[in-house]
């Protein structure tokens, strides 16, 4: 609920009124950036962030396709980990 940052009131049920916020530098250097929800940092590492959208970028996809693509595969790790069935993916 990204919507309700700063939301006193709902405090109650767990919302944080003050966002985390880390400041970086970007360069020519940096590949992309992404801005992603706990819906994508909760099941997928950075590591697993970056391979994906590098691939995907490699392949010639928009940054709307490979952001769709992102959620679609941590939906799916997400679903995977409540089912408890391990899924093996070749790189």
């Amino acid at each position: 609920m990204t919507r309700a940052l700063g939301h006193k009131m709902l405090a109650q049920y767990g919302v944080l009124t003050v966002p985390s916020v880390q400041r970086s530098t970007l360069t020519a250097d940096h590949f992309c950036l992404v801005a992603a929800s706990d819906g994508v940092w909760d099941v997928l590492d950075e590591e697993s962030v970056v391979g994906l959208v590098a691939r995907q970028a490699a392949e010639g996809l928009s940054a709307g396709r490979i952001a769709g693509r992102l959620a679609k595969e941590a939906v799916r790790v997400s679903m995977e980990a409540m089912d408890g069935d391990a899924v093996m993916q070749p790189n």
